[in-house]
């Protein structure tokens, strides 16, 4: 019988060391579009999803009410296997023909061909800036213009008593 509950917690077991960890599972939702091109994502009974960081492979079992005596018979036990991808393993070979389709032009080279890199990979144009800082202190302008704008504060408060 599927669970109705929105979210429930499950005891993950690491079969190697014994330690336990609560997962909280959310109920499954199946992405899609409605006829009327709303966005649904409708609840799958009995399904459910959670997100688990793991440190190590190795082999995990999921199961929920594990203090009681009976859990066995009240829930079903799912055991996860985590393993490395083996699609590596499998071809560990260079495909030349692929490799040399994703790039660009005439730019594969073969492993033997490496110290040609150097002549292939064109010289940069390097830029150089001339840029001198300027202060705007320094300019006798600018502090002229400061002493008189201050001067004509202390004299405006002066005047209207605001000082």
């Amino acid at each position: 019988r599927p669970l109705e509950a929105e979210k429930f917690v499950v005891d993950m077991i690491d079969q190697e060391t014994g330690k336990v960890r609560k997962i909280e599972m959310a109920r499954h939702r199946k992405k899609g579009t409605s006829k009327d091109g709303a966005e649904q994502s409708p609840a799958i009974k009995g399904e459910y999803v959670a997100e688990v960081m793991l440190k190590r492979l190795g082999t995990f079992e999921l199961t929920a009410y594990r203090d009681d005596p009976a859990y066995e018979n009240l829930v079903s036990v799912k055991t996860i296997r985590v393993a490395l991808p083996e699609e590596e393993r499998r071809h560990p070979e260079a495909n030349p023909a692929k490799l040399q389709s994703m790039a660009p032009g005439k730019q594969f080279v073969m492993i033997h061909q490496a110290d040609e890199l150097a002549r292939r990979v064109p010289t940069g144009k390097l830029t150089l800036y001339d840029d001198i800082p300027r202060d705007l202190w320094d300019v006798p302008l600018a502090v002229v213009l400061i002493v008189t704008l201050l001067g004509v504060e202390w004299l405006a408060r002066k005047r209207y008593n605001m000082a």
